[in-house]
């Protein structure tokens, strides 16, 4: 989506646009270069978002694929120890999710991987009722009887 004041905005949520330079193909803070590693790889958004973590939030699938040719890290955390495939969970239901959680999982993300709850993303799928991913995540070998923080597991959550 091109913004007035020739920039790309990414969705981060209702609240929060993020605005990356733009100024013809791609941003030059997303351009590769030769080692197809990002130049800049936080958002600058206060709460340590990376490009994937907002592609993620914000349903963007082109822009998820594009960042995963990239090394960008799969598994980075927010400062609330969310990985970008904890933050899609928590935001996406239906395709769109589906979409971006196998992009993420064939690129290798951690299954179970905590945030700052000590919460999984199988925690997280079972809280939303996302059966779609609960199913999806016990196939890629994620723990049923890990235990969060308060000392539930999973299916506790359900």
């Amino acid at each position: 989506m091109k913004c007035p004041s020739n920039n790309l905005c990414l969705l981060f949520s209702e609240a929060l646009t993020v605005f990356v330079p733009f100024s013809g193909d791609l941003p030059a803070s997303l351009d590769g270069s030769d080692d197809h590693k990002l130049k800049s790889k936080s958002t600058g958004d206060g709460v340590g978002n990376s490009y994937l973590h907002v592609a993620c939030a914000s349903g963007n699938t082109p822009i998820v694929k594009f960042l995963l040719t990239r090394k960008t890290d799969v598994d980075k955390k927010n400062n609330f120890g969310l990985s970008p495939l904890q933050l899609t969970l928590l935001n996406w239901k239906g395709q769109q999710g589906e979409n971006i959680v196998d992009l993420l999982i064939e690129a290798g993300a951690e299954i179970d991987l905590v945030e700052k709850d000590g919460d999984t993303a199988l925690h997280i799928a079972t809280k939303k009722g996302n059966v779609w991913a609960v199913k999806k995540l016990l196939n890629h070998s994620a723990d049923p009887n890990k235990k969060n923080n308060r000392g539930y597991t999973s299916f506790h959550c359900a």
